[in-house]
């Protein structure tokens, strides 16, 4: 892939990566920033790639229940001093307010084991991705469309330089 067209692509990746940034943060989607922060843009000499945690499966339509990733209750755990939640209504009588904070997180993990999150309970959609992603696809089509097009025409001249010099 040409340098030009390299630059294209990183330039489209990072759109994206710039775009969903900026609805997580309009969502309230963005706790403790580690989501954002995972994604990494790569380019090589044949494309490109966006990556990301694997928290990304679930942006859009939440998690139903089931299997869960190991360590899930401390993520749960951290999720919930990242938003802010108060958990002192949680804390027992002459208990800490760790305790309050691991009977929150363990309610929220069971429950998101047991039923899903809410996004998904409630069978809503939030466009973190999809529709940047489309977006950004069609206009990367155009522009190496308009590469393409380019290299041909010069092509064309070389060839019809090389047949005047033939004659």
């Amino acid at each position: 892939m040409e340098t030009s067209v390299r630059n294209i692509v990183s330039s489209h990746l990072n759109a994206i990566k710039d775009g969903i940034a900026l609805r997580m943060e309009q969502m309230g989607r963005n706790a403790s920033g580690s989501t954002v922060r995972s994604m990494v843009v790569n380019t090589s000499d044949s494309g490109g790639t966006l990556e990301g945690s694997k928290s990304f499966m679930y942006l859009e339509h939440g998690r139903g229940p089931g299997k869960v990733p190991k360590g899930f209750y401390e993520i749960i755990k951290d999720w919930v001093v990242a938003k802010g939640i108060s958990y002192q209504d949680m804390i027992p009588k002459n208990g800490t307010p760790e305790q309050g904070l691991a009977r929150l997180s363990g309610a929220i993990a069971h429950s998101i084991i047991t039923k899903g999150t809410r996004l998904y309970r409630d069978n809503e959609y939030n466009d973190i991705y999809s529709s940047l992603i489309e977006q950004e696809v069609e206009l990367l089509s155009k522009e190496a469309a308009g590469i393409f097009e380019t290299e041909v025409e010069k092509l064309q001249e070389i060839e019809l330089d090389n047949d005047k010099d033939k004659e």
